[in-house]
């Protein structure tokens, strides 16, 4: 768990759906050790990112719905992630996670050209590395490709 490896830095996890945020709430609840530090928000992003500031050093996109069907709300074309991108300091990074290849080749290609972001960082993340989310364990297990790009804001 990040929480556990960064005793210093708190997470703010946004999760919209409500089957999956009270999963999430219940793991949450059995982690007394880092709750001081990890808040969950049953929200929409979009209804809650325009209320932060520009304070956040490394935000976390984890396996995005790549939405094949709604351009706009796709990560290089949605609204909201100009709002992201605003709210990360300069020198702060993106880091967005999917098994989905063309979706990242995507990302790879419009974050930098549409935002003041560099990719910095690209892998295909492995199941020795560990798994982030319940997802990417998921997505590990049945031996499916899953892509790590990191972005820098400058």
């Amino acid at each position: 768990m990040w929480a556990k490896s960064h005793p210093s830095g708190q997470i703010l996890a946004i999760e919209r759906t409500s089957e999956k945020y009270a999963k999430f709430k219940r793991r949450l609840d059995h982690h007394p050790d880092v709750q001081d530090r990890v808040f969950a928000a049953h929200a929409d992003a979009a209804w809650l990112v325009p209320w932060l500031s520009e304070t956040i050093d490394h935000c976390f996109w984890l396996y995005p719905n790549p939405e094949p069907k709604r351009r706009n709300h796709r990560i290089a074309h949605s609204k909201l992630t100009s709002l992201v991108v605003e709210m990360i300091k300069p020198g702060g990074q993106l880091t967005i996670a999917t098994n989905v290849e063309s979706y990242a080749e995507e990302l790879r290609v419009e974050l930098p050209r549409r935002f003041n972001l560099e990719l910095a960082f690209d892998e295909k993340w492995s199941l020795d590395r560990g798994a982030r989310s319940h997802f990417e364990k998921k997505y590990l297990a049945r031996g499916e490709p899953c892509f790590n790009l990191e972005f820098v804001k400058y």
